[in-house]
């Protein structure tokens, strides 16, 4: 061992002896802080964590409601779509019906040959037919754009 590391090691030992019940004094303060600042850390981690969970309760009983109210939506519908379906069925089987009928008229319009007062009620009821096929046109029009509008709802129900 050299002479510089024998100094070094003396003044180590001395150090230690001197340093020893100086520390030994300071070391329970100085845990006594960090005890308190970690303890602090805790209760504010603790706070923070507990905010968050209700932030999140709230939010889930919010998303609760919606769906519940939704799948109430939903119920209170479905009755109307399946009138609407029906409807749209029964429409179908009048439309073609009419369209039979119209045919027919048109058919029989072309090959008689009348007098001139049969032939304005013949053209009275095909301008009723006419009339009346529109209106049946109009109503599919508009079922169908219900159907489809009830469509998007249940594939928006669906999606949530």
């Amino acid at each position: 061992m050299s002479d510089t590391d024998k100094a070094k090691e003396l003044l180590r030992a001395a150090a230690r002896q001197i340093g020893s019940p100086v520390w030994q004094r300071i070391r329970p303060r100085i845990e006594t802080i960090a005890a308190r600042y970690a303890l602090q850390a805790e209760r504010e981690a603790i706070a923070h964590s507990d905010r968050t969970t209700q932030a999140i309760r709230e939010e889930i009983n919010a998303l609760r409601r919606e769906v519940n109210d939704l799948r109430h939506i939903a119920d209170e519908l479905r009755p109307r779509t399946d009138t609407a379906t029906h409807e749209v069925r029964a429409m179908g089987t009048q439309v073609a019906a009419v369209d039979e009928r119209l045919a027919i008229l048109e058919r029989t319009a072309e090959i008689s040959t009348t007098t001139d007062a049969d032939n304005g009620e013949a053209r009275a009821l095909v301008d009723e037919i006419r009339d009346e096929h529109a209106k049946v046109r109009a109503r599919l029009t508009a079922m169908a754009s219900y159907e489809e509008r009830i469509g998007r709802l249940e594939t928006d129900r669906d999606r949530t």
